[in-house]
Parts: C-alpha cells; structure tokens; sequence
C-alpha cells in the first residue's frame, strides 16, 4: 500500500493514521514537489512525484531524471556567486 496524502497542514489526527499505516506497511510518499529536478513546468513537477511512486512499484516510467553524480551537476548547476 503507498499513500500519497496531499492534505496540509497535517495535524495530529492525520499524522497519528499516518503513522499507524506506517507501522503496518503502507509507504507513506507525500508528493512534494523536488525542486532540485529543476521543474520547468507544473506538468514536470507533477510527473516527477508520479514517477517516484511508480519506481515503488517497480514500474520504469522514465518520468524521473536520475542523478549522474555530483561533477556532472556541478557543471550543469548556475552559482549564485563565490566567496574568495
């Protein structure tokens, strides 16, 4: 079982069920928006959170971008500027 619970705020009720279905097994995974997949559109945030779940289950979307290391990032990442 994964949940994907997309209310908030949480309050105690909701993470007292939450943590209950945790204990039984379900996987809790909220979809949070990764902004570090840099999402040039709402539609890419979406499917970002859809292809997590999916890789759960196993299931190759190719919705996901996949991290290739930090050098590789590091070339591709803007800097906001450095200190000397």
């Amino acid at each position: 079982l994964v949940l994907m619970p997309r209310e908030t705020p949480l309050h105690v009720g909701h993470c007292r069920l939450l943590l209950q279905a945790a204990e039984m097994g379900a996987i809790i995974a909220p979809p949070m928006p990764a902004l570090y997949s840099r999402p040039e559109t709402l539609d890419d945030a979406i499917n970002h959170s859809v292809g997590r779940v999916l890789d759960l289950f196993g299931i190759e979307s190719g919705l996901v971008k996949r991290w290739k290391g930090a050098r590789q990032h590091a070339k591709e990442s803007p800097r906001l500027g450095r200190r000397k």
